[in-house]
């Protein structure tokens, strides 16, 4: 068992000392191409004659306004030329050869795709120019990603944060238990990677992504989804890369008001029952962007701006109260591109994001007493330089720093202000927060990442072993957590429902406070180490060779990790390395590139979540004991019983540096997935492919309390004997994922698009789901105290949260041109979501008699359990399908295109009931199992009925934008 080393480390040096000679190796040898986060896309293709036979010697030359300067390089011998880092946007490829006539294409380029032009040229002088049509896709490659540009965005009613962005990409659901998160290809929610410019805004616990972005600036998301290459690590879901707009050679520039009123918003059942009347009053946010030359083709800057002061109506759970979520948000963003030639280029990027909040602390929040102002302050700064060597040879390299501070919470000390949880002990309510608030605002909390990456490659070509794209690479990456992470102002958490009336609502007094009830409950005392630090370092290594012989595209990866942690104390946790294979293989089925299948394995190491990383210390995790309720019945925040700490015997303590280990080599989950894959170009006009995805995660972390593994004696505070426990990877523990994914477009002309995808998951089973509202990365019953539990009626395997049999994201524009009055686009999008599942399972009911005969002698057995009746997730909640409308209308007057844009959600307001309420208890008077468990069920007196304003679909809304392009 792992606990303590006797010197530390320093992390940071680490990498150097590691990998310095193999880098400084590969940089002797060649160049280098992409790090972690592509953040550019390739032109690459052969050059022929008119009889078929490869043109060595020809110069391709790209230009574009989104490139400084033009480049170029030289066929090889095989007719073979490749040209990287291009930032996304239009560009002009020049194929010239004495002798040869010279051909000009038009194409698209995106962000991580490789755009496939092979050109012929015959003996001529006189220039042919063909335009390239930028709705396919490539069909060299067997990676599946999505490309969602901002002109794609802008022309839809959508909500532009990352997430809702992402989310109309096909293999992810949003039905995640915390906030900016998604849920990609049956993995964690927590376990992707969010980069901005190349590098992880990832928060270092929840693994949503920090809001370090303009919407008017972001260029262009890539969700990558399954087959992803080599160069990402760290996830066991996908990754989803944002680039944001560069300056350039005009004067460019972007003025944006965004409105909103809550009563703009129609009401739904929940707020009609509860007479919750919206506020009419408009938030708006404002944004600009500005880009230009300071030195053409040299040196270029781009600035965005965003402001925001706004109130959103977020009706209390349960009690149904009315709040109004007020947000102070000022976000600043500063970009400079240097080309000192054009080879060799330096990018420097800077993003601040400062917001106060003024919000209640979670979902299940239920009591207006609660709310608390929560300020965070974070930045990003990312240097990156590129450059190219000869014709064939290309280098990144970047170092990025990220600062997300939060303060958050109360200030609080009077004990009858302590927060209480609501757990359904002697009545059936969800689990539910009331009377004080949660987190202690004088205990702040960072999350920051530092990152150092670069890579080389080196592209050759020959007729009889095809061309070659080499890329080696390397990566040091630092997640840095500081904070004790206390869990309230005054560092204790009641454990006690509160009073209803017969029907199940809530119970005030004259005060108009909630009613707690001291039966059975429990006091939780929290003791967090303030300003503890915790460095988890991942240094990486990977080489992926994109290999192309005749109608045969292979990729050829591997990538290795070297994880390494140190906390507050000399504790260390983790210190183990992983190498994972990723290969993929596409064939031309008729050589014309108009066919492909592909087939794909890879496997992915999951990253290191601070939750369990810092299992063994206190950084962020709080020691706690616990302590069982034994002073009279009563009820009432006057009653001085219940918060009289001598009515109260400890039952179970954890002390994270004392009791709690980790096995030898302890690494995080690998997701083996295999793909098929089938696409199909649509002529020059669209494409179509089609991909089964089936994965499997193995190597679970879950957290063992046997008997074998002993016990400890804690002194201080107060002495008690405490069982030991052990973080170990298991296969007891299980997640399987399969699915079928549809993607597409086609232009109708070209004013008429038509886009979308589908996703059919066939499996996304398993008996650990891994995460909670607010818990990412927390373990289950599985391997603890197993004496006590029967895997059917405790953890069985069944339908898992994130669950969607179907979902459906079609979309299509079209632009009516009006002459000298301007044009109007008229964008539709269809959503369609199949309802999620949820379990029959009482949350906290008591161990048996039967249970309790088993006990071999713990120092804290359980006290309560999940019972589960029927399989997990064997119900599943109703669907939902809406219709969004966006009209946009602009028109020109020169340099200046003014424009406004409406905005229309759910248009035929469907306002059905999708989620509900679905506490349980068991019925004692029934039947019982063997271990004396009920095999009957009572419902609670809410199930099945909504208990917030969340649980029905996002009524119909009106936005409206308004602005000016110059």
């Amino acid at each position: 068992m792992k606990q303590t080393r006797s010197t530390a480390r320093p992390l940071r040096r680490r990498f150097l000392s590691r990998f310095a000679p193999a880098l400084l190796a590969l940089v002797c040898l060649t160049t280098a191409s992409f790090g972690q986060g592509v953040q550019t896309g390739q032109v690459r293709g052969k050059t022929s004659a008119a009889d078929g036979s490869a043109l060595p010697g020809v110069t391709v030359t790209v230009s574009s306004p989104s490139l400084q300067g033009t480049r170029s390089a030289i066929t090889t011998a095989a007719g073979d030329y490749l040209i990287r880092g291009l930032t996304a946007g239009p560009y002009t490829v020049t194929y010239a050869l004495d002798g040869m006539e010279t051909v000009t294409r038009e194409v698209a380029v995106s962000v991580g795709t490789v755009k496939v032009v092979d050109v012929e040229l015959g003996v001529s002088s006189v220039a042919e120019t063909i335009i390239v049509q930028g709705t396919a896709t490539p069909l060299d490659t067997s990676e599946t990603t999505y490309n969602i540009s901002y002109d794609t965005v802008d022309e839809l009613a959508v909500t532009r944060d990352l997430d809702s962005i992402a989310d109309l990409a096909p293999g992810l659901t949003l039905n995640t238990p915390n906030a900016n998160q998604v849920a990609i290809n049956g993995a964690m929610s927590y376990d992707n990677v969010w980069l901005m410019e190349g590098v992880e805004i990832n928060d270092n616990l929840f693994g949503s992504f920090d809001s370090l972005f303009i919407e008017d600036a972001i260029q262009e998301t890539q969700v990558l989804t399954s087959g992803i290459s080599a160069e990402y690590g760290r996830f066991s879901g996908g990754v989803i890369n944002v680039t944001t707009r560069n300056g350039g050679n005009e004067f460019r520039g972007t003025l944006r008001a965004d409105l909103s009123n809550n009563d703009w918003r129609e009401r739904n059942p929940f707020e009609v029952e509860n007479d919750i009347e919206r506020t009419d009053q408009t938030n708006d946010i404002w944004m600009a962007t500005l880009g230009g030359r300071i030195i053409k083709d040299r040196l270029w800057y781009f600035l965005a701006g965003r402001q925001r002061d706004t109130a959103d109506a977020r009706p209390f759970d349960v009690t149904g109260i009315a709040f109004d979520r007020q947000t102070e948000n000022d976000r600043f963003e500063a970009k400079l591109t240097a080309n000192f030639n054009e080879s060799h280029s330096v990018t420097g990027t800077y993003i601040e994001n400062d917001q106060t909040l003024l919000r209640k602390n979670f979902t299940f929040t239920i009591d207006p007493q609660t709310v608390f102002s929560q300020e965070t302050p974070n930045d990003l700064k990312v240097l990156r330089y590129n450059g190219v060597f000869g014709s064939n040879v290309f280098a990144d390299f970047h170092y990025s720093e990220k600062v997300q501070q939060s303060i958050t919470g109360g200030t609080q000390t009077d004990i009858r202000d302590s927060p209480f949880l609501s757990f359904g002990f002697v009545r059936p309510v969800n689990t539910q927060h009331y009377n004080g608030t949660y987190f202690d605002a004088t205990d702040p909390e960072n999350r920051d990442n530092e990152q150092i990456a670069g890579s080389v490659s080196l592209f050759q070509s020959s007729e009889r072993f095809g061309s070659h794209d080499l890329k080696i690479g390397g990566e040091s990456f630092t997640s840095i957590n500081v904070g004790g992470n206390s869990q309230s102002p005054t560092g204790l958490v009641f454990l006690f429902d509160y009073e209803i009336n017969p029907d199940g609502s809530p119970q005030f007094d004259a005060n108009g406070r909630l009613i707690p009830v001291f039966e059975f409950g429990l006091i939780n005392q929290w003791i967090p180490e303030r300003g503890s630090r915790l460095e988890t370092q991942t240094d990486s290594l990977y080489v992926n060779d994109r290999w192309q012989v005749g109608r045969f595209s292979f990729n050829l990866g591997a990538r290795f990790e070297q994880i390494d942690s140190e906390a507050t104390g000399d504790i260390a946790a983790v210190d183990t390395n992983r190498l994972v294979p990723r290969l993929g293989a596409s064939f031309d089925i008729l050589g014309d590139g108009r066919f492909r299948a592909d087939v794909t394995y890879a496997q992915y190491a999951g990253g290191y979540n601070t939750n369990i990383v810092s299992s063994n210390s206190n950084v962020s995790n709080p020691s706690i004991v616990q302590y069982l309720y034994v002073g009279p019945p009563g009820s009432g925040r006057d009653f001085d019983p219940g918060f009289d700490l001598n009515n109260y015997v400890p039952v179970f303590a954890r002390f994270p540096s004392a009791n709690v280990f980790f096995e030898d080599d302890l690494h995080s989950p690998v997701t083996e997935e295999i793909t098929l894959g089938f696409g199909t170009q649509l002529g020059r006009k669209g494409y179509l492919e089609a991909t089964y995805i089936d994965r499997d995660m193995d190597d679970l972390i879950e957290n063992f309390i046997t008997i074998d593994l002993g016990q400890t004696t804690i002194t201080d505070p107060l002495p008690i004997v405490v069982d030991n426990q052990e973080l170990r990877n298991t296969n007891i523990a299980d997640r399987q994922y399969k699915a079928i994914q549809l993607q597409g477009r086609y232009q109708i002309s070209q004013k008429w698009s038509v886009q979308g995808n589908y996703t059919y998951q066939i499996e996304n089973d398993g008996n650990f789901e891994g995460e909670a509202t607010n818990q990412p990365a927390i373990q289950s019953t599985i391997g603890s105290t197993p004496e006590f539990f029967s895997p059917e009626r405790n953890f069985p395997i069944g339908r898992l949260a994130a669950f969607q049999e179907h979902k459906v994201r079609l979309w299509s524009n079209y632009q009516f041109e009006l002459g000298r009055f301007g044009h109007l686009n008229v964008g539709g999008l269809v959503n369609y979501d199949s309802g999620t599942p949820y379990s029959l399972v009482d949350n906290s009911f008591p161990i048996t008699a039967q249970q309790a005969a088993g006990d071999p002698g713990y120092a804290t057995p359980p006290t309560t359990s999940n019972v589960f009746f029927g399989e997990r997730g064997s119900q599943l909640f109703d669907d939902v399908a809406t219709f969004d409308l966006a009209l946009r209308y602009g028109i020109d007057f020169g340099r200046i295109q003014p424009w406004i844009k409406v905005e229309i959600f759910n248009v035929f307001d469907n306002d059905k009931l999708v989620t509900w309420d679905t506490e349980i208890s068991g019925n004692t008077g029934g039947p019982l199992d063997a271990l004396g468990l009920p095999t009957t069920f009572t419902e609670g007196p809410n199930f099945g009925q909504a208990t917030d304003d969340a649980d029905y679909a996002v009524p119909r809304e009106l936005r409206l934008s308004l602005g000016l392009r110059f």
